[in-house]
């Protein structure tokens, strides 16, 4: 499995529509142009209002289409759960069109041994903890967790779960990242820009020589 995101991109992303709405536009340009970056395995998304979840989800269509990217987890709290089921159930395809959740073969909860043939695994975190409590090694089927709704406070729970995927990327959406929640990402919180410029999307709320 990939250790780094250089691994992940193999040829740069094919373009995004103009008749996106800008915002969602803005958010799959901010977070692929990162990959192309060599950015850390960690990288906090501040999504400057609520996240579109659908629109989001478009990301976990080009990972695995457009890189080498085999296996993603969506990692969130018990309570979200639902709400990020529905969205991956709703989600399409920019290119052709095609639900998601019957193009990529979907797990609707952690399993200790996961199906080979599984491409997305939606998962709360607790439910994650008891699987890596009988089976450490699972954090290693996945080569990028996105983690929504992220927590104010990254509660022991929380960080015991996501220090255990130290081997893949972890990108977390968080509309208002505190201070701690920051500072455990790298503290390079970068913000989806208002701009249509496919030059100016990727915006870190640090200066730029910190994301070296």
């Amino acid at each position: 499995m990939p250790n780094n995101t250089t691994q992940l991109i193999c040829q740069p992303f094919p373009p995004l529509s103009t008749d996106l709405p800008t915002k969602t536009r803005d958010l799959l340009l901010l977070l692929e142009s990162a990959l192309a970056m060599t950015l850390p395995s960690k990288m906090l998304v501040k999504t400057e209002g609520a996240l579109n979840l659908p629109f989001s989800l478009l990301f976990v269509d080009r990972l695995l289409r457009f890189t080498s990217t085999r296996r993603v987890l969506l990692l969130t709290s018990s309570a979200f759960k639902p709400d990020l089921i529905q969205a991956w159930k709703a989600a399409s395809s920019l290119e052709d069109s095609a639900c998601l959740s019957k193009r990529y073969r979907t797990a609707y909860s952690p399993q200790i041994s996961l199906e080979p043939s599984t491409h997305v695994c939606i998962s709360a975190v607790r439910e994650m903890q008891f699987c890596l409590q009988h089976s450490p090694h699972i954090c290693e089927a996945f080569d990028v967790v996105l983690i929504y709704e992220m927590p104010i406070i990254l509660a022991p729970l929380w960080q015991q779960v996501l220090e255990s995927f130290s081997r893949g990327l972890l990108i977390g959406f968080c509309e208002a990242p505190t201070p701690k929640i920051s500072e455990w990402f790298g503290n390079t919180p970068m913000s989806v820009g208002e701009q249509t410029s496919t030059h100016r999307q990727v915006m870190p709320s640090t200066s730029p020589s910190s994301m070296q």
